[in-house]
């Protein structure tokens, strides 16, 4: 993380593999000391567990500014990201459950009924973020900065 960063945005090195027309695609590295440890999203991210120093996730971002194969950039995602994932993947779904449990006992449904509805509800939920996830890929951008020489 760089000394000028919020504490809660999340930085990643990663290494240029081609740069076409504005969209560079980049692989990103776990780097040994990286802080992952301190981090809130280490459970769900993956970087953690990975080879240390070694090239990891591939990501294709935008990137106005040419880039060249090799060259090193970090990748920042914005800060509360992780909070929004949290509740995006784990609050909502259990939240549309427990709605469809609630419903299903409030209209006397039996059990199987319920469960059905339950498991409707989450379908529907599913379903809402595929409609919406362009907007969550906004929500949830990630962008490159690349480091002054001096930096590196």
């Amino acid at each position: 993380m760089s000394p000028s960063s919020s504490p809660s945005t999340i930085h990643h090195r990663a290494l240029v593999r081609d740069w076409t027309a504005g969209t560079a695609t980049v692989q990103i590295i776990h780097e040994p000391d990286g802080g992952c440890g301190a981090c809130a999203a280490r459970a769900g991210c993956g970087l953690a567990d990975g080879p240390r120093g070694k090239p990891l996730t591939e990501a294709k971002l935008p990137c106005p500014s040419p880039l060249v194969p090799g060259q090193l950039v970090t990748v920042t995602l914005s800060p509360n990201s992780d909070w929004k994932a949290i509740i995006l993947a784990f609050f909502l779904p259990v939240l549309c459950l427990g709605a469809g449990l609630g419903a299903g006992a409030l209209l006397g449904l039996g059990e199987v009924r319920t469960a059905l509805l339950s498991l409707g509800a989450l379908v529907l939920y599913g379903a809402g973020l595929f409609l919406f996830r362009r907007k969550l890929e906004r929500a949830f951008a990630m962008s490159i900065e690349i480091p002054n020489k001096d930096n590196i």
